[in-house]
């Protein structure tokens, strides 16, 4: 499942949730003897160390009895399901017939329910039917079976049937709402994962309980029906008619999935003849034809790599109205929110058309990582997310070279990674998972983001070959079953002769991730590693670094003199790096393949800049200088007027990746500096740097311009209009009344969310009911989330709380609430009117989304501008009298990155404020 659905935009931009070369041998630091005098003043220190530290928590790997199951004594190996969907009731009604094993003599089954009413319970063994009472306890979501007599060691077949209700709540079998012909219509549609299976039938809804399924839907003759498998048989009757459908491979129950409405679908073949359709709504189906594109294309390279057929006879693509994340895997049968599978050519942006293929491929990918190969539980997510992300970036390079997409790899996906990882509340990748409620909190950057940075990292150390052959024996070892994070390690280890379990052990069972320090020798480079910390506050650092943690890192490093990476495995908290003593520059970490940061000594950062502005470093490279030094300053591992002399280097920048960062840097700056006195000094600096490259970029696309470039425009000009450049302002307000004088023809889908925004930071009332209108006018949810989120652009209050009482209204999709929220909630004007709305609202909200993870957004958004201790002790208030599970780490995390940024800025005020006057007051 793709939950880090686009990343919702703000103004000004934010910081991002978008072949390696053989593994060189490592090079020793020190001789054997000397290795083992140091390893033994290490060990003798540490064990007095000990008496006094606590020593750094690995996550100890989760045993079956460490998390809440369900009893083995009845094991599911079959189930055969019918279900009839009322869509004008918004009920269904079911019938289930389950094949068990019974593994010892009891009296009674448990099984996972919740919301739905069961009746008719028997169970058949050796042709004798026996009745059971049912009793039903909704807060553990579960039912048991108690029978008339005990049941014996054999196979056994259950019946029953049962009663639900086609929710609006995105879970379960819930229906979605679209208008056709001015009419409001429904269809029903799935969501299960993680364990919402319970809500459409009762069932064993663990990851590690696998069965097959025969599915039945019964519905009205003008509908279609569709589900994991091909249609087995329809049969016609009067008003309604019956398709069954073929029986499913063995799967878990969260990759069941069952449809249906109103649909028309295009479809092709792959080459070994895989059917592939895109499903839309009526009169929708040319927006797939991109999406359609892909997956064809992205089916036939995953064989190849994985070294394995997709197991299926076909695989469909669904476009569903409402849709909480932004796809889901079901096997054969992928539902997808509209804007992460359509794209309309003319009213669709770069940035859309990238986020398609990104998706597409990510659940594409599952097909083998989670379906196929299912994590044993919910503690190993990872395996299943971080591994379909990185495949996804993998694969889209394959189709689309041009787009450079592990820069944007770098910039996105890792970039979010070591946001959230550097924060004292995240938590490791291998996660203990002790409860249904828990699960939801792991959906987050460290299962997505850090998951496939390390295996990014992993994959350049074992070698790209290695790694590939890994995957395959992994897969084929487990195909149909259930897998651990061990059970990957050891098939690399066995491809790669390297000790893959010992190295990643340190970056999957424990929190963070390290800083990399470095200071010159005589005889190179000497390397200390302690965990980053993103807090710049003394005692935040206090308590994260009291464990002394520390991590096996492959250290390349190159140089003016040998450009070429060469490797150092450092293990211990200090190390030495070998280089040339001739060279004018040292770099560590080329290429961004390592998931850590790099802290320079001055000296280095200044000779640095020169190979900086002549673009001698890669691109990529520029881009990890830069992002670690502006979070090195954040954190008070660097003074904050490096930062800026090292910023002022990238004025002559030409890479769209590298700028995109600038501007979320500057952002990040804009944020934290509006209420200084030399906030105008700030702005002008911003423009000063920005004008060279939206000169470049300009306001119209060019012939066979890059699709790079047609993502950074718009987040250029919108910048620099926000600093004030007055001339791009008129521009906007320009180019909107034409577009809408014109029909909404005219202005490039890459530029409206600019224009929308900036024309509105400036702009009245009028201008915002001109904005609003565009909404109405358009059927396309991706211009319906473009003029929603610059709705709260505006600065006028009563607008403000306007525009999030619209995002509530009947008007606006459930899963599009947030855009309205977060972008009011991020400008300055709307903060507290955001918060005290959110407290206003909080029971609705809670309906809607209090057991999944957009209520965690609403939040995280809400430490966008706050910025004092007082307001962080609100938000704890508040959720401690409102407890949110599934927005726990959400809560904790956004108080922190309040405490963090109120002291980011006392520390760094007044230096900031001497470099802008020394070097702007001109």
């Amino acid at each position: 499942m793709r939950r880090g659905h686009q990343r919702v935009p703000v103004e000004p931009p934010q910081p991002s949730p978008s072949p390696a070369a053989p593994t060189p041998k490592p090079s020793s630091s020190f001789s054997t003897r000397a290795c083992l005098h140091f390893v033994a003043s290490v060990f003798l220190l540490l064990l007095l160390v000990s008496l006094f530290i606590k020593p750094v928590e690995w996550v100890v790997m989760q045993s079956e009895e460490d998390h809440e199951m369900l009893p083995r004594t009845a094991v599911p190996h079959h189930y055969a399901v019918t279900l009839t969907p009322d869509l004008v009731k918004f009920t269904f009604a079911g019938e289930e017939r389950v094949e068990l094993d019974i593994k010892k003599p009891v009296n009674s089954i448990t099984l996972n329910a919740v919301d739905l009413v069961i009746r008719d319970v028997f169970i058949h063994q050796e042709a004798i039917p026996t009745r059971a009472a049912v009793s039903i306890v909704q807060k553990d979501e579960c039912a048991t079976f108690t029978f008339e007599k005990p049941l014996m060691v054999g196979p056994a077949t259950l019946h029953l049937r049962f009663d639900g209700s086609l929710n609006d709540q995105m879970k379960g079998f819930y229906r979605s709402k679209y208008v056709r012909d001015g009419r409001e219509l429904y269809l029903a549609t799935t969501q299960f994962e993680p364990t919402d299976a319970r809500r459409a039938l009762p069932c064993w809804d663990e990851p590690e309980i696998k069965a097959t399924f025969d599915v039945t839907l019964v519905v009205s003759k003008d509908l279609v029906a569709i589900s994991n498998m091909p249609i087995a048989e329809v049969i016609e009757d009067q008003d309604v008619k019956v398709v069954r459908f073929e029986t499913t491979p063995i799967m878990s129950t969260y990759l069941l999935a069952f449809i249906v409405g109103e649909f028309e679908f295009i479809e092709t073949h792959t080459t070994d003849g895989v059917k592939v359709r895109v499903y839309t709504g009526i009169g929708k189906t040319a927006q797939g034809e991109f999406a359609l594109d892909c997956a064809v294309k992205v089916l036939p390279f995953y064989k190849d790599y994985f070294g394995s057929s997709y197991p299926l006879p076909k695989i469909d693509l669904v476009a569903i109205p409402d849709f909480a994340a932004g796809a889901m895997e079901n096997w054969g049968c992928v539902t997808y929110r509209e804007s992460a599978l359509l794209f309309d050519p003319e009213h669709s942006s770069a940035v859309q058309k990238e986020w398609v293929a990104i998706v597409v491929a990510h659940e594409l990918a599952h097909q083998w990582f989670g379906n196929l190969v299912t994590m044993h539980w919910w503690s190993d997510l990872w395996l299943n997310e971080g591994f379909a992300t990185w495949c996804s970036y993998l694969a889209v390079d394959y189709l689309m070279p041009q787009w450079n997409m592990w820069d944007a790899f770098v910039f996105d996906d890792v970039g979010q990674a070591l946001l959230l990882d550097g924060m004292e509340n995240s938590h490791p990748i291998e996660v203990p998972v002790r409860v249904a409620a828990e699960i939801e909190g792991i959906f987050d950057a460290i299962s997505y983001s850090k998951g496939c940075a390390v295996i990014h990292m992993l994959e350049n150390f074992v070698g790209a070959e290695n790694f590939k052959k890994g995957l395959q024996v992994y897969l084929k070892r487990f195909e149909y079953r259930n897998a651990r994070t061990i059970d990957l390690w050891n098939a690399l280890s066995e491809q790669s002769g390297q000790d893959v379990s010992h190295m990643m052990d340190s970056w999957t069972r424990q929190t963070g991730y390290p800083v990399v320090t470095v200071e010159e020798g005589a005889k190179g480079l000497k390397v200390h590693q302690e965990r980053f910390v993103a807090s710049p506050l003394d005692a935040t650092k206090a308590r994260v670094l009291a464990g002394l943690p520390s991590w096996h890192i492959p250290i390349f490093v190159s140089s003016s003199v040998e450009p070429s990476p060469k490797l150092h495995l450092v293990t211990q908290r200090e190390g030495h790096v070998m280089c040339h003593a001739d060279a004018k520059w040292v770099l560590l970490n080329p290429d961004q393949h390592g998931f850590y940061r790099v802290r320079y000594p001055v000296s280095l950062y200044k000779r640095l800049m020169e190979p900086i502005r002549a673009h001698e470093l890669a691109a990529v490279d520029r881009l990890g200088l830069i992002r670690d030094a502006h979070a090195l300053a954040k954190g008070g591992y660097l003074s904050p007027d490096v930062h800026l002399d090292l910023l002022s280097a990238f004025i002559e920048e030409t890479d769209p990746t590298v700028w995109t960062f600038i501007c979320s840097a500057l952002s990040d700056l804009d944020a934290l500096l509006h209420n200084e006195a030399y906030y105008d000094h700030f702005r002008m600096f911003g423009r000063k740097l920005l004008s060279g490259i939206a000169e470049t970029v300009g306001w119209d696309a060019k012939d066979n311009e890059s699709h790079l470039v047609s993502k950074l425009r718009p987040i250029v000009i919108r910048l620099i209009g926000w600093f004030g450049d007055e001339a791009t302002t008129a521009e906007a307000k320009r180019r909107l009344d034409s577009f809408l004088g014109n029909n909404c023809q005219g202005l490039h889908p890459d530029m409206r969310a600019a224009v929308y925004r900036l024309v509105l930071a400036n702009g009245d009332a009028n201008d915002y009911a001109r904005v609003k209108s565009i909404f109405f006018l358009s059927d396309l949810n991706e211009e319906k989330t473009r003029v929603l989120s610059s709705l709260g652009r505006i600065n006028d209050p009563t607008l403000l709380v306007s525009t999030l009482d619209f995002s509530l209204s009947e008007d606006v999709r459930a899963q599009d609430t947030m855009y309205g929220f977060v972008n009011v909630a991020m400008n300055r004007k709307g903060t507290h009117l955001a918060w005290n709305w959110f407290k206003e609202n909080f029971g609705e909200l809670f309906r809607r989304y209090g057991q999944g993870f957009i209520i965690g957004r609403l939040v995280k958004a809400l430490g966008g501008q706050f910025r004092t201790e007082k307001e962080a002790q609100e938000i704890e208030a508040f959720f401690t009298d409102h407890p949110v599970p599934a927005a726990q780490r959400e809560v904790q995390l956004t108080c922190e990155a309040i405490r963090a940024a109120e002291a980011w800025l006392e520390k760094d005020r007044d230096v900031v404020g001497r470099w802008l006057d020394e070097h702007m007051n001109v």
